[in-house]
C-alpha cells in the first residue's frame, strides 16, 4: 500500500521540496478491499396481488432505519432495527382495483448514504407498471428497465414529441420488460420531458404513463467515456469522485471540469502519451449529499472517503461495487486485476494513496489546487499527484523511491516485496542487491550493459536508505517537483504493462528505439 501524505503546515515546507510528499509502503497489506460496509436487503422487489403481507430481510453490521415514501396504502412493523433483521410489509388501505407504488427505503445510521430500497407494487387486477418515473441527464446513452405486467397483450407508445429516446419495443403479452434508451449526446439541449404509456389491448382503461424527465446535469450514475480505445484489447481505467454535490453536476460544472483535468493528466505524461489508443477511460458520476471530507471517520459522502489522522486518505470506503457497475466493463470477461480506478476527492489538500493490491487497483488524489493552498509549491501538481499514485503505483506498480538516510531495510519488509515480485511482477524498480547479474528485472540489467542514459544503481528507496537500490537519482516516483516524469526503468515496465494488457508483441529492442524521444 502506498500513501502520499499531505502538507499540513509551513514547517515541513523545505524537507518537502527536498523529498517530495511522505510516503509509505506497506507491501503485506491487501490495500483497499472491494469489500468494505454495506447493507442488503431481500427480495428488492415486493409485489401484493392477492396477498395481503410480505417480508422484506435486511443484513447489516449496524444500526438502520426504514422509511416508506407512501404509506396512503401500505405499512411496515418497524422503523428501525439493529443487525439483521425482518420488516413485515401489509398492504392496506387505497384503491386495490388500481396499480399502486411505493418505495421501502433501509438506510444505515452510521453511514447515511449507505442504503438499499425495496420496490412495493400493488397491480391491481394483475395489470403493472413499474417504476412510473425515470429521470436522464448528460453523458453516454442511458438505458432503463420498465417492468409491465398484463393479463393479456398491451401496447407502449413514447409521446409524439419525444426526439431523445427510443423503446425496444411497443407491444407485449403478460409479463415482460421494456427498454428505454437514451440518445441525448444525438440531440441539441433543451430537450422536453416525455412519457411512456403503457395499455391493456382487452382493457384500454387499465392504462398506465411512466414519465421521463430529463435533466441538463449529470445525475448519480451517469456515465461519460472521456477516451475510447480504438487499438488493441482495451486497457480499462475508470475515474471518478468523492464528496462532489449536485451543484457540482451542471453541464460546465466543477465534476466535469475535474473529470477533464484528470483525462488531460492520465496522457500527459510517458508512456502513457504515446498509447493513447490503447486506452478506454471511463468517467462514472456519483453524488454526494455533503463536500465535506472527515478525518478519522468515513465522511458522509457516497463513497465516504476520509484522512487517517488528518492527512492520508483512508484505504477503505462504502460502495465499491458501484463503480465498475456503471461502466461497460460490467457483464463482460474481463479480469477486475488489469482494470485501475482513480478515486479523485473534492478537497484542497494535497494528498494520495495507492492500493495495488486490491482488485480493481485503485489510485486516490485529492483535488489539490496551488491557489487554496498556503505552501508556494509550482502549479501543475495535480497532474504529477495522479501520475504518482494512479499511474505509477496503481497501473504500473512501482514501489516508492523515497528514502531515509541511515535506516536499512529489514529481512521481513525485503522478504515481502521479494514475494510481490515474484507473484505479481509488483516493485521493479527496486532490486534489494547492488550486483545487476542478481537483479530481478533484467531489462535493468541491460540498460546497464549499454550505458543507457539516466540509468544507474543508486541506494536508497522505499523510505530505506540502506539496503534497497533504485535506478535514477530522481524520477516521477521519490520527486515530482523537479523530475516531473518517469525514469527510463519505470517507463520500461509500464511501457511493457501496457503492451500485456493491451495485447501487444513486446521487444525490449522496439522499446529502447521508441524511448529515444524521452532521454531528454
Amino acid at each position: 500500500m502506498t500513501k502520499l501524505k499531505s502538507i499540513i503546515s509551513w514547517m515541513p515546507c523545505l524537507l518537502f521540496l527536498a523529498s517530495m510528499a511522505a510516503c509509505s509502503d506497506d507491501s503485506t497489506s491487501s490495500g483497499i478491499a472491494l469489500e468494505g460496509p454495506d447493507i442488503d436487503v431481500d427480495p428488492v422487489m415486493v409485489r401484493f396481488n392477492d396477498a395481503q403481507t410480505a417480508t422484506v430481510s435486511v443484513s447489516y453490521e449496524g444500526k438502520w432505519r426504514a422509511e416508506l415514501s407512501d404509506d396512503s396504502w401500505c405499512s411496515i412493523d418497524k422503523k428501525e432495527g439493529t443487525g439483521n433483521d425482518v420488516i413485515t410489509v401489509t398492504a392496506t388501505g387505497g384503491n386495490r382495483s388500481e396499480l399502486q407504488v411505493a418505495k421501502l427505503t433501509i438506510r444505515a445510521v452510521d453511514h447515511p448514504l449507505l442504503l438499499k430500497t425495496v420496490q412495493l407494487v400493488r397491480s391491481g387486477e394483475n395489470f403493472y407498471v413499474d417504476p412510473l418515473e425515470m429521470d436522464y441527464g448528460l453523458g453516454d446513452d442511458m438505458t432503463q428497465i420498465v417492468k409491465v405486467g398484463c393479463p393479456g397483450a398491451w401496447t407502449a407508445k413514447l409521446s409524439d414529441d419525444c426526439t431523445w429516446c427510443t423503446i425496444d419495443k411497443t407491444s407485449g403479452n403478460g409479463v415482460d420488460s421494456i427498454r428505454i434508451t437514451s440518445h441525448l449526446s444525438l440531440n441539441p439541449a433543451n430537450v422536453a420531458d416525455a412519457t411512456l404509456t403503457i395499455t391493456s389491448n382487452d382493457n384500454p382503461e387499465q392504462s398506465a404513463t411512466v414519465k421521463l424527465t430529463y435533466q441538463e446535469k449529470y445525475l448519480h450514475g451517469s456515465l461519460i467515456t472521456l477516451n475510447k480505445a480504438t487499438k488493441g484489447k482495451g486497457i480499462n481505467l475508470i475515474v471518478t469522485g468523492d464528496g462532489f454535490t449536485e451543484a457540482d453536476m451542471g453541464k460546465d460544472g466543477r465534476w466535469k471540469d475535474i473529470m477533464d483535468r484528470s483525462l488531460a493528466a492520465i496522457f500527459r505524461f510517458e508512456p502513457y502519451a504515446s498509447f493513447r489508443e490503447y486506452f478506454n477511460v471511463y468517467a462514472v458520476t456519483a453524488v454526494s449529499e455533503t463536500n465535506e471530507i472527515l478525518n478519522d471517520t468515513p465522511s458522509n459522502t457516497f463513497y465516504g472517503v476520509f484522512y487517517e489522522q488528518g492527512i492520508n486518505p483512508g484505504t477503505r470506503f462504502n460502495n465499491q461495487n458501484f463503480i465498475v457497475e456503471h461502466t461497460p466493463i460490467k457483464g463482460q470477461d474481463i479480469d477486475l486485476m488489469d482494470v485501475t480506478v482513480l478515486m479523485v476527492i473534492n478537497d484542497d489538500k494535497y494528498a494520495g494513496i495507492a492500493s495495488v493490491a486490491g482488485s480493481p487497483a485503485i489510485g486516490m488524489a485529492a483535488v489539490w489546487e496551488t491557489s487554496d493552498n498556503p505552501i508556494n509549491l509550482p502549479e501543475n501538481m495535480f497532474p504529477t499527484l495522479i501520475a504518482h499514485e494512479f499511474l505509477g503505483h496503481a497501473f504500473g506498480k512501482l514501489a516508492d523511491e523515497y528514502y531515509t538516510r541511515g535506516v536499512r531495510v529489514t529481512e521481513e519488509n525485503k522478504a515481502a516485496y521479494k514475494a510481490a515480485k515474484e507473484a505479481y511482477g509488483h516493485w521493479q524498480n527496486v532490486e534489494f542487491t547492488d550486483d545487476p547479474n542478481q537483479f530481478d528485472n533484467p531489462y535493468w540489467r541491460q540498460m546497464l550493459e549499454m550505458n543507457y542514459p539516466g540509468v544507474g544503481v543508486i541506494e536508497g528507496g522505499i523510505y530505506c536508505g540502506l539496503g534497497v537500490w533504485r535506478s535514477s537519482e530522481k524520477a516521477m516516483m521519490n520527486d515530482q517537483v523537479q523530475t516531473p516524469y518517469f525514469s527510463p526503468v519505470q517507463r520500461e515496465i509500464i511501457y511493457r504493462k501496457i503492451h500485456e494488457l493491451a495485447g501487444l508483441p513486446y521487444s525490449f529492442d522496439e522499446f529502447l528505439e521508441w524511448d529515444k524521444k524521452n532521454l531528454n
